[in-house]
C-alpha cells in the first residue's frame, strides 16, 4: 500500500472519529464545521504531535464558547451549553493534557479573542486551587465524620414495597459537602475564594455547617467520628438534644491541623478570620439557598437556624437541588465540572494523582509520566499563584535562608499569611511616635499630608478591587477593606524603615538633602503603596497579582521597579517567597514590560543623546574588563577581586538610595575614560580600574533614575548571558564578544527591544557571534539551554514580533525566533558582528570588547562547622533578623561590629574544647579486671598496639 493510500485511510478514520465525537456530545452543525475548518488551517502551517482528535477537541471548545444561541425570550446566550467534561471523556483526553494542548493551540491561533485566553487562565487557576483543597478535604472530613469509603458505614438497604425516606450516609454527606463548596466558590464567592487561604477557610465553614446538621440526625452515631474532640457531651445518647446556640468547630479543625506549621497564636488568628467568613459570608450564602420563594428555594430546611437539612424528608431533595444548580452553572459558563473529584476514575480523567488515604500525609505529587499538577503549576505560576516562585538569577544576595516546614500548597499559604501578620503585629495605621519626633520633627503638616494621600490611594484600591478586570470578577468591598487594613499597616512600616535609612545615609554623606523632599513626592507614595498591595495579595495567594496592581493604581511598569529593591532592603521581615516574587516582578519589568510601546522609557531615552553603555552607568568595581588572561585558578581570582574591590565604602555607595531612584539624569562626578589598552600583571590578571581617588569613591559617568534602570538591565543581562554561555560550554573569550554584541544592540539599535523580550536579543547575539567565529552552535541547542533558566518561557522563542502594525492598515506580524533572526536581527547587526569574524586578519578591525557586569556574592544560609567540638559552630552572613535558636545562650561575633572581647571569648572557647587528634590511647597501666579471660586481655593489648602505631 502506498503512502497516499495510508494517508487517505487515516483521514477517513479521523473524519469518522470526529463525527462520532460530535454526536456523542450533541454538538451543533455550525460549531462542528467551523472547528474542523480551523483545525485544517492550523495543520497547513504547523505539525501537530499526538492524536489529531485531541487537537480537534481544542478547536471544538473554542468554537463552542464563541457560538451564540438564541433563547425563547429573545436574549442571545454566549456558548452552546456543551459539557466540557463530557467532551473530554468522549475523546479520552484527561484535563491536564487538555490544558497543555489548549495553551499551545492558543499560541497557534492569534485570532482568538483576548478574553478567551483569560478564561483559560481562570479555568486553570480554579483547578490549581481546588486540587490541593480537595486533598485537604478528605483528612478534614474524616476528622469529623466516619470514613465515607468504608463499607461498614453504609447501611444495608431493606427491600420493601412501601417507599420510605432513606437516611443519609457519610458518603452522601461527603459528596453534598464538596458540591456545596464548589458551588459557593464558583457562583457567590469568586472574589472571596480567589486565593488558596480564602478557599480553605470557606471549606472549614462548609464542614462546620454539615457537622451542625449531622448532630440533629437520629442516626448521628453512624455518621460522626467518635474520636472527634469537638463532640458535645452525651451526643451518642438517644435522648440527646443539640444545643440551641451551637459553638462552631472551626478552631478545633485548625488546631488539629498538624502540618500547618502555625503557632498557637497564629492558629487562633487564622481561626478568627475563618469565623468571620463563616458568620458574614457563608451564612448569607446558605440563607439565599433557603429562600422563602419557591423559585429561589434550592435547599429545604429552617431558614432562620439553617438546620434540618440532613433529616430524611429533606436530604435527598437538597442533594439533588444543589447538584442541579451547580450543573446548570457549569453548562452556562462552560467551566470544568469539579464534581469529577468525587468519581472513581478521577486520576485517569484529570491526569494527576489525587486520592490519598485518610491517614496518609498529604504531599505534593511527584513528577511522572502523568503530567502531574506540579508541572502544570510551573507552566503558569503567576496565574496559578499557589506554588513557590522559581528563584531568579538576579538579586539572590537579597534572599534569606531557606526555611524548614511543610511544603504542601495549603500549609504554605497558611504560613505565608501568618508570617505577614507577625511582621505587622502591634503596628497601627499611623506613624510611630519616635519617627514623628526624630525624623519629622513633630510636623503635623507632613503627617496629615501622608494620611490624606493614603486615604486617596486606599479608595482607588477599593474601587479597582470591586471591578472586574480581564476575567477576574469584582470582589466585595468588605473583603477588600480587610486586605486594605493590612496594606496600610505594611505601608507605614516600610515607609518608616526607608526614611530612617535615607536619613542615616544623608547624615553620613553630609549632602544636605532632606527627607521631606522624598515624602512630598506623589509618585513615590503611589509606587510604595502599590508594592505593599502586591506583597499582601501575594501572601494570600490571590489572583490579583502583578501586573494587576499597575492597573489598580494607574501607573506604568517602568516606574514600578524603582521601589522594589527599596522595600526588600528596608524590610528584612519579608519571607523568602515574597522576596523571590518581587525579584521576579523586577525581572519582568527589566526584560519586557518597560520596553513596550507607550512606556515612559522611550521618552526618557529620546531626551538623551544616546543609550548609556554598561561602563557609563556602573561603578568601576561593578564591572570586569575583557582581557585574555592566562589560566588562573577560580578561587585565586575570587580572592583577588574581593580584596581589591569589595570594600565597605564601595558597597554602600553602589547601593542606590531612594533619592537617586527618583532623580533626573545627571553626569557622574568622576572623570573616567575607557582604557582600551591595559597592562597585565605577571599572574595573568588585568589591573582593576581605580575605584577610589583621593579617598573618594569614583562614581559612574551617568547617574539618576534612567542610569539606574540601565545599570539593572545590564546587570541582569550579564548574568543571563554568562549563565547561558556556561550551559553551552562557550569559552570566556567568546562570551566577551557575545556580550559586546548584545550591548551594541541596546546602544545602536535600541528599537529592537520595543515590544520584544531581552532574552530574544541574547539568544540571537549568541548565535550570530558563534556563527561568525565558526563556533559550532545550533539555535536548537541555544533554546534548549535557555529553557533551563528559571525565567524561561516558550512564548519568548515561539511568538516574536516581526513587524508592528501601523496606521496604513498593515497588520502586526509575529513568528518564531529564527524568523526574527533572519528578517530583523541580521540586517541590523550583521556589519557589526562580522568584525569579530575569524577570517579577519587585522586586529584593529575588531571593536574593543565591552566590560561585563561582575557577579555579586550570594548570601548563603548558616553553615555548620564540622568538627569534634563540644559546641555547635555556625558561620553565616549577619542580618538583623538572624538568630540561631538554642536552649543555651549563643556566643556570636560579627566582623566589623562586635567588640574584640567577643572574639577573645570565642577563641578561648575553641581552645578549651579543641578536638583530640588521632585515636584515644588505652591506659594499660591501670589494672583491668580480666582475670581468667585471656581472650579479652589479648584483644585489649592488640587494640592498644594498633592505636599506639596510629598516634
Amino acid at each position: 500500500m502506498s503512502n497516499s493510500d495510508e494517508d487517505s485511510e487515516s483521514t477517513i478514520d479521523l473524519d469518522q472519529r470526529y463525527i462520532d465525537l460530535c454526536n456523542a456530545v450533541n454538538m451543533d452543525k455550525p460549531t462542528r464545521e467551523h472547528a474542523f475548518q480551523d483545525f485544517q488551517n492550523i495543520t497547513r502551517n504547523y505539525t501537530l504531535e499526538g492524536d489529531p482528535l485531541h487537537w480537534l477537541v481544542c478547536a471544538l471548545y473554542v468554537k463552542s464558547r464563541e457560538s451564540e444561541v438564541p433563547t425563547i425570550s429573545g436574549i442571545t446566550n454566549k456558548g452552546n451549553f456543551i459539557s466540557l467534561n463530557k467532551l473530554l471523556s468522549a475523546a479520552k483526553l484527561n484535563f491536564v493534557s487538555f490544558l497543555r494542548k489548549m495553551e499551545k493551540w492558543l499560541e497557534m491561533c492569534p485570532d482568538v479573542q483576548r478574553n478567551f485566553q483569560d478564561r483559560m487562565k481562570s479555568l486553570e487557576r480554579s483547578f490549581c486551587v481546588n486540587t490541593p483543597i480537595f486533598k485537604k478535604f478528605l483528612p478534614l472530613f474524616t476528622t469529623v465524620f466516619r470514613d465515607p469509603f468504608d463499607p461498614q458505614n453504609t447501611p444495608t438497604k431493606h427491600k420493601s414495597r412501601r417507599p420510605r425516606k432513606i437516611q443519609c450516609t457519610t458518603n452522601d454527606i461527603f459528596k453534598f459537602c464538596w458540591t456545596l463548596f464548589i458551588h459557593a466558590k464558583a457562583t457567590q464567592y469568586q472574589a472571596l475564594t480567589e486565593d488558596l487561604v480564602g478557599s480553605y477557610q470557606l471549606l472549614l465553614s462548609v464542614i462546620n455547617f454539615c457537622f451542625a446538621n449531622a448532630l440533629q440526625c437520629s442516626h448521628r452515631v453512624r455518621l460522626l467520628n467518635p474520636n472527634f474532640s469537638g463532640l458535645p457531651s452525651g451526643w451518642d445518647r438517644p435522648d440527646f438534644t443539640p444545643p440551641a446556640q451551637f459553638s462552631d468547630i472551626i478552631s478545633i479543625l485548625v488546631e488539629n491541623e498538624k502540618d500547618s506549621g502555625l503557632s498557637r497564636t497564629q492558629a487562633n488568628d487564622f481561626s478568627f478570620r475563618a469565623k468571620v467568613i463563616n458568620r458574614h459570608q457563608f451564612t448569607t450564602y446558605v440563607k439565599s439557598l433557603l429562600g422563602s420563594g419557591e423559585v429561589d428555594k434550592v435547599l429545604e430546611g429552617d431558614s432562620d437556624t439553617m438546620d434540618d437539612l440532613f433529616l430524611p424528608m429533606n436530604f435527598e431533595k437538597n442533594k439533588k437541588g444543589i447538584d442541579a444548580r451547580y450543573g446548570e452553572h457549569i453548562l452556562t459558563e462552560g467551566n470544568f465540572d469539579e464534581r469529577i473529584f468525587l468519581g472513581d476514575k478521577v486520576e485517569e480523567e484529570l491526569g494527576t494523582p489525587i486520592k490519598h488515604k485518610a491517614d496518609d500525609k498529604i504531599e505534593e505529587p511527584v513528577s511522572g509520566n502523568t503530567a502531574p499538577v506540579t508541572k502544570l503549576l510551573d507552566m503558569n505560576a503567576d496565574a496559578a499563584g499557589i506554588t513557590k516562585p522559581r528563584t531568579p538569577l538576579t538579586n539572590r544576595v537579597l534572599l534569606v535562608g531557606k526555611e524548614k516546614g511543610n511544603t504542601t500548597p495549603v500549609s504554605q499559604a497558611m504560613q505565608s499569611v501568618a508570617k505577614l501578620q507577625i511582621m505587622l503585629q502591634g503596628k497601627g495605621l499611623h506613624f510611630s511616635q519616635p519617627f514623628v519626633r526624630d525624623v519629622l520633627n513633630n510636623s503635623k503638616e507632613i503627617v496629615d499630608e501622608v494620611s490624606e494621600r493614603l486615604i486617596g490611594l486606599g479608595d482607588k484600591f477599593l474601587a479597582a478591587y470591586s471591578k472586574p478586570h480581564n476575567d477576574i470578577s469584582g470582589g466585595s468591598t468588605d473583603y477588600g477593606e480587610i486586605r486594605l487594613e493590612m496594606i496600610k499597616k505594611l505601608y507605614y512600616k516600610v515607609l518608616e524603615s526607608i526614611i530612617w535609612q535615607e536619613k542615616k545615609r544623608m547624615e553620613a554623606n553630609k549632602n544636605g538633602c532632606s527627607c521631606t523632599v522624598l515624602l512630598g513626592r506623589d509618585d513615590f507614595h503611589a509606587l510604595l503603596f502599590g508594592c505593599c498591595v502586591e506583597v499582601v495579595l501575594f501572601s494570600y495567594h490571590s489572583m490579583r497579582v502583578f501586573p494587576w496592581v499597575l492597573w489598580a493604581i494607574d501607573t506604568k511598569a517602568y516606574y514600578f521597579y524603582k521601589v522594589i529593591e527599596l522595600i526588600i532592603r528596608a524590610e528584612e521581615g519579608l519571607s523568602r517567597e515574597v522576596v523571590k516574587h518581587l525579584n521576579g516582578i523586577e525581572e519582568q519589568i527589566l526584560e519586557r514590560l518597560a520596553w513596550q510601546s507607550g512606556s515612559p522609557l522611550w521618552d526618557a531615552i529620546s531626551d538623551l543623546s544616546s543609550v548609556p553603555s554598561c561602563e557609563d552607568v556602573n561603578y568601576p568595581h561593578q564591572i570586569t574588563t575583557s582581557t585574555n588572561p592566562v589560566a588562573v585558578h577560580p578561587r585565586v581570582r575570587q580572592v583577588a577581586v574581593q580584596s581589591t574591590s569589595m570594600t565597605n565604602s564601595m558597597r554602600s555607595e553602589s547601593n542606590p538610595n531612594a533619592h537617586d531612584r527618583f532623580s533626573s539624569p545627571m553626569p557622574g562626578t568622576g572623570h573616567v575614560k575607557r582604557c582600551l589598552f591595559q597592562d597585565r600583571h605577571s599572574n595573568g590578571m588585568a589591573n582593576a580600574p581605580a575605584s577610589i581617588i583621593n579617598g573618594n569613591v569614583q562614581k559612574p559617568r551617568r547617574t539618576g533614575s534612567l542610569a539606574l534602570f540601565f545599570r539593572k538591565v545590564y546587570h541582569m543581562a550579564g548574568i543571563r548571558v554568562k549563565d547561558l554561555c556556561d550551559r553551552l560550554n562557550i569559552p570566556p573569550g567568546l562570551q566577551a564578544k557575545i556580550w559586546t554584541c548584545f550591548e551594541q544592540c541596546l546602544i545602536r539599535c535600541c528599537s529592537l527591544m520595543k515590544d520584544r523580550h531581552m532574552d530574544q536579543l541574547i539568544m540571537c547575539s549568541v548565535y550570530v557571534i558563534a556563527k561568525v567565529t565558526s563556533h559550532d552552535q545550533s539555535f536548537q541547542e541555544i533554546m534548549r539551554c535557555y529553557r533551563s533558566q528559571p525565567q524561561a518561557c516558550s512564548q519568548v522563542y515561539r511568538n516574536v514580533l516581526i513587524r508592528s502594525a501601523d496606521e496604513n492598515s498593515i497588520e502586526e506580524e509575529r513568528d518564531d525566533l529564527i524568523q526574527f533572526y533572519n528578517k530583523v536581527f541580521v540586517p541590523v547587526m550583521k556589519d557589526f558582528a562580522k568584525k569579530f569574524g575569524s577570517s579577519s586578519n587585522t586586529n584593529m578591525e575588531a571593536p574593543p570588547l565591552s566590560p561585563m557586569p561582575s557577579s555579586r556574592a550570594v548570601v548563603k544560609s548558616p553553615r555548620k562547622v564540622v568538627g569534634s567540638y563540644q559546641y555547635q559552630i555556625y558561620v553565616s552572613p549577619r542580618k538583623a533578623s538572624d538568630s540561631l535558636k538554642s536552649s543555651s545562650p549563643a556566643l556570636e561575633y560579627s566582623f566589623q561590629k562586635s567588640p574584640s572581647s567577643n572574639l577573645r571569648q570565642f577563641n578561648e572557647m575553641i581552645s578549651r574544647h579543641r578536638p583530640i587528634q588521632g585515636k584515644r590511647k588505652l591506659n594499660m597501666n591501670e589494672s583491668l579486671n580480666v582475670t581468667g579471660n585471656h581472650a579479652i586481655a589479648s584483644k585489649l593489648q592488640k587494640v592498644h598496639d594498633d592505636r599506639t602505631k596510629l598516634n
